[in-house]
């Protein structure tokens, strides 16, 4: 009775699945890469038509996962589009040199000042391009100067100094 009992157990069809699986892990999911391979394009229309009768089930769903994993999208999000806004400053900045001073070793650590502080819409450094569209940046990029740190701060410096005296 006991010897039974402790095959059943052994050869019990979940478990001997659950084994039989763990030991072939590997050749199911190559067939199930083949299989998606020769289907992708009816497995993706047949997603594309389900989301489609069910966009209501499709947008609550969307939400609810934008709410569970709201810091690491809105994360994301901003090294996505501070990557993007880096990418085309530094492709503004590379091969120039200081108007003032001359530097031209290190063109990345080039700062952008204002000529004039009057006609200044935003701050060149804090701009994001995904609010606001690029020609609005190169007029901005226009009313400023390329300038090293050093003769950045020996500007504002300058200024504060002919406010104050």
């Amino acid at each position: 009775m006991i010897e039974q009992t402790e095959l059943k157990k052994k050869y019990n069809k979940k478990e001997y699945n659950k084994e039989w699986n763990k030991k072939n892990k590997d050749r199911i999911n190559a067939r199930r890469k083949e299989l998606y391979k020769k289907n992708k394009d009816r497995i993706n229309l047949h997603r594309r038509e389900y989301w489609q009768k069910n966009k209501d089930k499709k947008r609550v769903m969307d939400k609810k996962y934008y709410l569970k994993n709201k810091t690491i999208l809105n994360e994301k999000q901003r090294e996505y589009h501070k990557k993007r806004e880096n990418k085309f400053l530094s492709a503004y900045k590379k091969g120039k040199i200081c108007a003032l001073c001359g530097y031209n070793e290190h063109w990345e650590i080039l700062q952008f000042h204002h000529k004039d502080k009057k006609k200044k819409l935003f701050e060149i450094t804090l701009f994001k391009i995904a609010k606001k569209n690029p020609e609005e940046l190169k007029r901005e990029i226009e009313k400023c100067i390329l300038i090293c740190p050093n003769c950045h701060f020996l500007l504002h410096l300058r200024e504060k100094e002919n406010k104050n005296g």
